[in-house]
């Protein structure tokens, strides 16, 4: 890419990580901006000027500013020709963004109010409330394990790294977040997690991100 991407983010946001996790899997050079909600800083001039939603993440590349996480990561691949979403194989490409947007369009909401409202301890949080969006969690992560990992039981779809396992890898880090991530029922997506944690750019990623979320909370 010959202009600088600057991605804006924050840590503990499953939206900004998994922009994140995409570009260091698909080796883009990008500058990291903290964004601090805590401070209302998407709410300043400057951060609008970029997201006028002033929802995180947002891109910069160059003179072209992107918001929205998946059309972030959907530019980068069309502008990078990344494998991680093939374009240039129709039938994957389909079969990885349908995956990617089930876990968009289902659990992954739901993970992120669950998660937080754990990890930020929540004095008002209706238990009956979190229990049943824990059995929402579990149930859309079933469903999910049931269709998945057919080909190779370490990659979602296909026989390789793609975008759906880079989501998937996200919430599941959420889940983590507040020991909750092992899905009961869904062995096929706990046999991929176990050995996706193991995975150095996995590591390479997520690891800086446990120590700036606990700093964060803390």
């Amino acid at each position: 890419m010959t202009e600088s991407v600057v991605l804006y983010w924050v840590p503990l946001s499953q939206n900004s990580r998994v922009v994140h996790y995409f570009l260091e899997a698909a080796q883009i050079e990008a500058d990291r901006v903290l964004v601090d909600p805590s401070k209302d800083e998407q709410k300043e001039d400057w951060y609008l000027e970029i997201a006028p939603t002033g929802l995180i993440p947002a891109m910069k590349d160059g003179a072209t500013s992107i918001f929205e996480s998946s059309s972030i990561i959907r530019y980068l691949c069309l502008k990078c020709k990344s494998n991680l979403l093939p374009s240039n194989d129709l039938r994957l490409y389909g079969l990885v963004d349908a995956s990617y947007e089930s876990l968009r369009q289902r659990p992954w909401d739901i993970v992120n109010r669950y998660c937080f409202l754990n990890l930020m301890d929540v004095m008002d949080s209706d238990q009956d409330e979190l229990l049943q969006m824990k059995e929402k969690i579990d149930e859309a992560l079933q469903l999910y394990s049931s269709f998945k990992f057919k080909q190779h039981p370490h990659f979602v779809v296909g026989t390789r790294m793609t975008l759906a396992d880079i989501a998937l890898a996200t919430l599941m880090f959420q889940l983590q977040l507040i020991d909750e991530d092992i899905i009961p029922g869904a062995n096929a997506l706990n046999e991929w997690w176990a050995n996706h944690q193991e995975l150095d750019i996995f590591k390479k990623v997520h690891n800086p991100c446990k120590e700036q979320i606990a700093e964060y909370i803390s």
